[in-house]
């Protein structure tokens, strides 16, 4: 196969997202994109729970408790995400890492280990409310077609030059 024809594959695959986005149900993505944000949590959460128990400090407990309760609300937003519990947990998920952020000595390196928890957060509160994330898909779709259809016009009028 041929880069031209890649090309063109990967255009009308992309036209083929693009129409996806427009016609999926948004609760559907909605539930879908929860549970992926629900398993980052867990995750993120995890992992500062195995960081907490190698501290030593007056703060390891509250990290010990505060990750615990990031695995627990995560699990529950795997499994039941309607919108206060998604801003809730986007909310926690954002203030705790500012929190550890301000108590580090280290301020540069700590935002960058919260930077993962922070995205996650920012994302639980983008898609709480259904009806945004939506219309953001559908507006992706939209222009995910429009880039893909002026990709492959591109391919194909660059190869006749």
């Amino acid at each position: 196969m041929n880069e031209k024809n890649l090309k063109i594959i990967l255009g009308v695959a992309g036209i083929l997202l693009g129409i996806f986005f427009i016609k999926i149900n948004g609760q559907l993505l909605f539930e879908i994109m929860a549970f992926i944000l629900g398993a980052l949590t867990v995750l993120t959460s995890l992992l500062g729970l195995i960081k907490a128990l190698s501290e030593d400090g007056k703060i390891r407990g509250i990290h010990i408790i505060l990750n615990g309760c990031g695995i627990a609300l995560g699990v529950l937003l795997m499994f039941y995400s309607g919108p206060a519990l998604l801003i809730g947990i986007g909310i926690y998920m954002i203030a705790f890492p500012i929190f550890d952020i301000i108590m580090s000595p280290y301020r540069s390196e700590q935002l960058k280990a919260e930077f993962p928890k922070i995205l996650v957060g920012i994302g639980l509160i983008v898609i709480g409310p259904g009806k945004i994330i939506d219309i953001i898909i559908k507006i992706l779709g939209i222009i995910l077609i429009i880039l893909s259809a002026y990709f492959i016009f591109a391919t194909i009028k660059k190869e006749k030059h």
